[in-house]
């Protein structure tokens, strides 16, 4: 039987810049602050991974659901959060119901901007713990 995977390893890239909004959203703000003990920058750090090694990482960790809502001007999908650590800052894993991305692409947010706090560049390698 295979063990659970520690470490997720990725490489960081520029996204299309979508996260900015939907991390500004009151109803998600919310629900991440309760669900997650933060309110996540506005943003997403983007990372491309090893669809397979996320499958291993993520395989016996409870998902923590957001939901969907509506705003005004907009209908809001939900999500699946995984709480994870890189380096010693608390983030977690997004997987939205809607996206634009591949399986290749997992999408991260944390309180504080995590590429300025860890002085990171696109085609820089982390990992996720």
């Amino acid at each position: 039987m295979q063990s659970e995977k520690k470490t997720l390893q990725g490489t960081i890239f520029t996204g299309t810049g979508k996260g900015k909004y939907f991390m500004s959203q009151q109803g998600y703000k919310k629900q991440f602050e309760k669900a997650l003990g933060f309110i996540p920058f506005k943003g997403t750090l983007n990372i491309k991974v090893n669809p397979n090694d996320t499958k291993d990482f993520l395989k016996n960790k409870e998902p923590i659901l957001i939901k969907g809502f509506k705003s005004l001007e907009n209908d809001f999908g939900g999500l699946k959060c995984y709480k994870i650590k890189i380096k010693n800052i608390k983030a977690a894993i997004i997987i939205p119901d809607r996206t634009h991305y591949d399986k290749e692409t997992l999408e991260l947010i944390s309180k504080e901007n995590i590429r300025k706090s860890l002085g990171l560049n696109d085609k820089d390698i982390i990992d996720l713990e």
